[in-house]
């Protein structure tokens, strides 16, 4: 049996809410992106589908992708 010290207790028991109270949204709690679409890279060409073609996905212009058969 694993003995957790009192410290340890409080430590673990005060971590949800020091990870709530730093949060990840504005002053105003909502969200502040980094980037907006007009920063990001043009869109390359279509990957073949994947999932039964339910998943399709077109990386960064410009990027190389190892293909999955070889």
């Amino acid at each position: 049996m694993v003995r957790v010290s009192l410290l340890g207790r409080v430590v673990w028991s005060l971590a949800p809410l020091v990870l709530l109270l730093l949060g990840c949204g504005g002053s105003d709690g909502t969200a502040t992106p980094d980037r907006t679409a007009e920063s990001l890279p043009e869109l390359g060409d279509y990957l073949p589908p994947l999932d039964d073609a339910r998943v399709e996905v077109a990386p960064p212009a410009g990027w190389h992708v190892p293909s999955r058969d070889s």
